[in-house]
């Protein structure tokens, strides 16, 4: 190596500047400065912390820069279909229509005192109570299918249809809110249409879970105390509605433990719960409305006994004159002005609500109360009466079964006769009849969820082998 010349420095791999592609996307200010932007907008991290001026220049893309970037966003974010308005509305006026002969007139062809309600009234309500309608009677119809009460939950499969239900039930409350906070407008109409939607509130509770059937009865009995009371409503259209309330509030409170009743309309007289009980029938509770007040007084009974207001003497008094009540009921008399189709299908329900509201006193009024009011005697009364008033019930259930077009409307008169099935040899052949007549009620098309909550009930009660009434319901449940 000549001598002039400087010694040249040893380089390694390491030192050499590795090469990388030139980026034109970073700030102008890293690029004049020639380091390597993070691309971080509107600041980059190394404008930010050297505290310079940081600033993009508009860039404009080339044809094959655009195609690339489009590429990667749909790669990344694949394109949603966009759900026009209404649409949760328009799949359950889909839902309805193939499967109207599910979705049926909720009233029977047999009762006649009730226009049908068709479609065109259903899709005339709150489309939000139409589409919590058509959610629940999907939810139903699938409890129905697998045997068993759906719970929100428990099948992941049914998550949507959980989440609708709740979300258009509330909007469904909201509106029913608003229509009661109206107090400028107190015309009939606008009242009718109130209870119209409290009404629906506790058939769509019942239609899914029997979770808030309590809250939605004292609901619509404090509403009618609201407007005045139950004698502003008497003879006005929203009468209607306030019977069936009450009618469901008298049947189920006989299936709930005597200190945990909905009480909102025990305030009533006797002539006002006798005028409102016969100004109409319900196919889900068809017994006559003496009988129906026969049926609220004893449940009364059970009450007063339960919190000891009422004297032991008094209580076999009250019992007494219950009792000469329903052996006096005259089945001819209750046949005339009748409201269903043929005299047969009214004449079946008489005697078999007849049967069976005596049978349930004998279940759940004290039992030296009943055996005084029957003037039973001997060490087995009590059993012997219980078992032949059980079998006479069973029998006209079986009778009526096969002439009643609804046969749900038998649903509370099997429950008494499944309670009483418990202390003879004989009760399983009752039992098994009992048990069977509520399957084929789960299956029909116009059952709710309290026929899953009764059954089990009933099932259970079956295997502990306990004899009391409210051995049987222990907690509120709906009948």
């Amino acid at each position: 190596m000549p001598a002039d010349l400087p010694p040249q420095k040893a380089t390694s791999p390491s030192s050499k500047r590795r090469w990388a592609p030139k980026v034109r996307t970073g700030c102008v200010t890293c690029r004049s400065r020639r380091i390597k932007c993070d691309e971080t907008q509107p600041v980059c991290n190394k404008c930010e912390k050297s505290k310079r001026n940081c600033k993009y220049e508009l860039r404009f893309l080339s044809q094959r820069d655009e195609e690339r970037d489009a590429g990667e966003r749909f790669a990344l974010k694949p394109p949603t279909e966009a759900v026009p308005p209404e649409w949760d509305f328009m799949q359950a006026v889909r839902y309805f229509l193939p499967d109207i002969t599910v979705c049926h007139p909720a009233r029977p062809s047999e009762y006649t005192c009730v226009d049908p309600f068709g479609f065109r009234d259903r899709v005339a309500t709150l489309p939000a109570t139409f589409i919590c309608l058509m959610v629940g009677t999907s939810l139903s119809n699938a409890s129905r299918s697998r045997g068993r009460l759906m719970r929100p939950g428990e099948d992941p499969a049914f998550a949507g249809l959980w989440k609708n239900y709740a979300r258009y039930m509330a909007a469904h409350v909201k509106y029913t809110n608003e229509l009661i906070a109206n107090t400028d407008v107190k015309n009939g109409a606008h009242v009718r249409k109130v209870f119209r939607y409290l009404y629906s509130l506790l058939g769509l509770d019942l239609m899914v879970d029997c979770s808030m059937w309590q809250v939605h009865l004292n609901g619509c009995f404090a509403y009618a105390q609201h407007i005045g009371g139950v004698e502003s409503l008497m003879g006005t259209r929203a009468a209607d509605y306030l019977v069936e309330i009450l009618i469901r509030a008298i049947g189920f409170n006989t299936t709930t433990p005597a200190t945990k009743q909905a009480l909102g309309y025990h305030h009533y007289s006797e002539d006002q719960m006798k005028t409102l009980l016969n100004d109409d029938v319900s196919v889900d509770l068809p017994c006559p409305g003496d009988l129906l007040a026969v049926l609220d007084r004893i449940t009364r009974l059970r009450i007063q006994v339960a919190t000891s207001t009422i004297s032991a003497a008094k209580v076999g008094a009250t019992a007494q004159g219950l009792f000469q009540e329903i052996d006096q009921f005259d089945i001819e008399a209750s046949l005339k002005d009748c409201p269903w189709s043929t005299e047969l299908i009214g004449r079946c329900y008489s005697e078999v609500f007849h049967a069976a509201v005596k049978l349930y006193g004998i279940l759940t009024l004290p039992r030296s109360a009943v055996l005084e009011a029957i003037k039973a005697t001997g060490p087995d009364a009590y059993e012997t009466l219980r078992m032949s008033q059980r079998k006479n019930l069973v029998q006209l259930l079986k009778k009526a079964w096969p002439e009643i077009d609804f046969f749900p409307s038998l649903q509370w008169a099997l429950i008494v006769a499944g309670v009483a099935a418990t202390t003879d040899d004989a009760a399983a052949e009752d039992q098994d009849y009992v048990e069977q007549s509520l399957t084929k009620i789960l299956h029909h098309a116009l059952s709710d969820a309290s026929t899953f909550t009764c059954l089990v009930k009933l099932q259970l009660f079956w295997k502990s082998g306990k004899t009391e009434w409210e051995d049987c319901f222990d907690e509120p449940t709906a009948s």
